[in-house]
C-alpha cells in the first residue's frame, strides 16, 4: 500500500510540474504573438502562392510575404523588442505549426554569445539539443521530430530563457530526427519580423489580405485575434451552367449549341438527371441527338447538360425542344397536336367533337339543367363559341360513356388507371400538375404553379355547372373526366392554378368537364 501511495505521489506530482510547465510556457508564448498562415487553391487544387500583402487598415503599414514564406509572426504589445532588448535574444513561433514531419523556427539575437537549444516531448524525455556560440542576427533552425506529438523548444542563454510549444501532426521521418542548424542572415534591418516590415499591430486592428497566384489575386479581411489559418480560393468555383444558344429539329436528329463557359474545362450530357452516367463531350460545345422518327405522336426533346473544371460541375440546365405531330379528326373536320408521355400517347388539346366517330350528333345543351339528362351532352365553356378552338367544349357523362366513342377513331377516353399512369410518371400526385399545366398568366390566373415540362399544355376550361349553363372555375381549373365512376359519381381529375397536385376525386356526373383523349 505504501509503495503504491509513493508511487501515485510520483505520478501526481509529474503531472502538477508538467502542467505548470504548460501554464508558464502559454503565458510566455501565446500573450507574445499572433502567427498568421496563408495557403491557396488555384481551379480548386492546392498551390503555391506566389506573395501575400498584408496591410494594416487601422493604423496604416504594410507587408509582403513572397514565396516560400507562408507565416507571417505579429508581435503583441512590442513584446518581441522587448525581450530582444532586455534578454538580447527571442526566439519566434516555428512555421507551419501543426507540421508534418519538419518545421522551422528561428533564433534572433543581439548578444552575440553560446546559446543552449534543448527540444522536449510533453513527458519530459529531450529529443535533441543544440549549443553553440552565435553571432548578432537571425538563425533558422529546422526540427525533425522523428515521431508526432508536441513538443517544448527551449532556449537558454547567459540572461534569460525561453519557450515556444511546437506540434507534429504527423511524422514518417524517424531516420533524421533532430534539430538542424540552417542558416544565418545577419544584415541588421533582417534581425525581427516587425523591422524587416515596420508594420504594427494591436488587437482590433482590422487586416486586409490580397494574395497573388499566377498573376491573379483575391482579398480577405479579418480582426484577427489568434493563430489563424486563412485559405485563398483563387480562379476557383464550379463553372456556370451552360446556356441555349440553338436548337435546330431535323429528320429524326435535333442539334443542340450553347455557349462557351470560361472557366469550364468541358462538358457532359445526358438524357436524364443523372451526372454520374452522364457523357463527356470534352469541350465542344455542340451535340446532334437523333430521336425515333416512327413514333407518330409529338415528342418532347430534350438534354440535361453540365459543364465542369476540377472543382466540379455546374448544375444541370435541360434543353428542350418539340418534335410536332398532328392527327385528323375526319368525322369532325378537326386537327389535334398530340403529346408522348412515357409511354401513353395523348392529344395536346381539348377535345371539340361535336359528332361520335361514327357520325353521329352529340346533342348541343347550353343553358338547360343537365340534372335529368341521360343522353350525351356538351356546350361551349362560358357559353362563347370562340373559346372552342382553345378549350375545346364541356361534355356531359353519358357523353362520355358512349359506345359510339367522342373521340377520334383510334383514341378513347382514359380510365381512372391510364389517368393513374400518367399522373405517377410525372412524379406523382403532389407535383405531377405543375407539369401539366401552361406556363405564366396570360391564361390561368395567378399564381400558376406551372412548368409544362411534359408539353400536356392544359388550360383552365373549368366547369360547367348543373343548373343554367354556368361555367364555373374558368381561369383557375382544368376539370377532366375519365370512364369509372358508378350511378352516382365518376372519378374526375382536376388541376388548379395555385397548386402543384393532380390526383382524382369523386364528383357528380351532371356537371361538364374537358375530355383528353388517349391513343388505344
Amino acid at each position: 500500500m505504501y509503495i503504491r501511495i509513493v508511487i501515485m505521489k510520483n505520478i501526481i506530482g509529474k503531472i502538477i510540474i508538467l502542467f505548470l510547465l504548460l501554464i508558464s510556457f502559454a503565458a510566455i508564448t501565446f500573450a507574445q504573438e499572433i502567427n498568421l498562415t496563408f495557403k491557396s487553391t488555384y481551379a480548386c487544387a492546392y498551390e503555391s502562392l506566389d506573395s501575400v500583402k498584408i496591410e494594416n487598415l487601422t493604423q496604416g503599414g504594410d507587408t509582403v510575404l513572397y514565396y516560400p514564406d507562408t507565416v507571417l509572426t505579429i508581435n503583441l504589445a512590442g513584446i518581441e523588442e522587448h525581450l530582444l532588448s532586455k534578454q538580447g535574444f527571442y526566439v519566434t513561433q516555428n512555421y507551419p505549426n501543426p507540421f508534418i514531419n519538419e518545421t522551422k523556427f528561428e533564433l534572433n539575437i543581439i548578444d552575440a554569445g553560446e546559446y543552449n537549444i534543448r527540444i522536449f516531448d510533453l513527458s519530459g524525455r529531450e529529443v535533441d539539443h543544440f549549443i553553440s556560440n552565435l553571432k548578432r542576427g537571425v538563425h533558422e533552425f529546422t526540427f525533425c521530430p522523428g515521431y508526432s506529438g508536441s513538443f517544448v523548444t527551449s532556449v537558454n542563454s547567459e540572461k534569460a530563457i525561453q519557450k515556444v510549444l511546437m506540434i507534429c501532426a504527423e511524422s514518417s521521418n524517424k531516420a533524421g530526427s533532430g534539430v538542424y542548424y540552417s542558416s544565418l542572415n545577419a544584415n541588421d534591418e533582417l534581425i525581427t519580423k516587425n523591422t524587416k516590415s515596420n508594420f504594427t499591430f494591436e488587437i482590433d486592428d482590422e487586416l486586409r489580405y490580397t494574395a497573388y497566384i499566377n498573376n491573379e489575386n483575391t482579398i480577405l479581411r479579418d480582426y484577427p485575434q489568434c493563430d489563424s489559418l486563412y485559405t485563398f480560393n483563387i480562379a476557383s468555383g464550379v463553372p456556370l451552367s451552360p446556356e441555349l444558344f440553338t436548337s435546330e429539329i431535323g429528320d429524326g436528329t435535333v442539334f443542340w449549341t450553347w455557349d462557351d463557359v470560361p472557366t469550364a474545362n468541358g462538358y457532359k450530357y445526358n438524357t436524364t438527371n443523372d451526372y454520374n452516367t452522364a457523357i463527356d463531350i470534352g469541350l465542344v460545345n455542340e451535340l446532334t441527338q437523333n430521336f425515333p422518327t416512327d413514333v407518330e405522336c409529338g415528342l418532347k426533346l430534350n438534354i440535361f447538360l453540365w459543364s465542369y473544371n476540377t472543382c466540379g460541375h455546374s448544375s444541370f440546365v435541360e434543353f428542350e425542344d418539340f418534335k410536332e405531330h398532328q392527327i385528323s379528326d375526319y368525322v369532325n373536320n378537326e386537327k389535334y397536336y398530340t403529346v408522348l408521355i412515357g409511354y401513353q400517347c395523348w392529344l395536346q388539346e381539348n377535345l371539340r367533337a361535336y359528332l361520335y366517330a361514327n357520325g353521329d350528333e352529340i346533342t348541343y345543351l347550353p343553358y338547360d339543367s343537365w340534372l335529368e339528362v341521360d343522353y350525351g351532352v356538351w356546350s361551349y365553356p362560358e357559353n362563347n363559341p370562340e373559346n372552342d378552338d382553345l378549350y375545346g367544349k364541356h361534355y356531359g357523362w353519358y357523353a362520355v360513356l358512349d359506345e359510339r366513342n367522342i373521340c377520334p377513331e383510334g383514341w378513347h377516353v382514359p380510365s381512372d388507371d391510364e389517368w393513374a399512369v400518367l399522373r405517377d410518371f410525372l412524379g406523382g400526385s403532389s407535383i405531377a400538375g405543375e407539369k401539366m399545366k401552361i406556363e405564366g398568366t396570360d391564361f390561368w390566373e395567378p399564381p400558376n404553379v406551372a412548368t409544362n415540362e411534359s408539353f400536356f399544355s392544359a388550360l383552365p376550361s373549368g366547369s360547367r355547372f348543373v343548373f343554367g349553363g354556368e361555367t364555373i372555375y374558368f381561369g383557375t381549373q382544368s376539370v377532366f373526366w375519365s370512364t369509372t365512376g358508378d350511378d352516382s359519381e365518376t372519378w374526375l381529375y382536376a388541376l388548379l392554378n395555385t397548386i402543384p397536385v393532380f390526383n382524382h376525386f369523386g364528383g357528380t356526373q351532371h356537371n361538364g368537364q374537358s375530355v383528353r383523349c388517349v391513343r388505344d
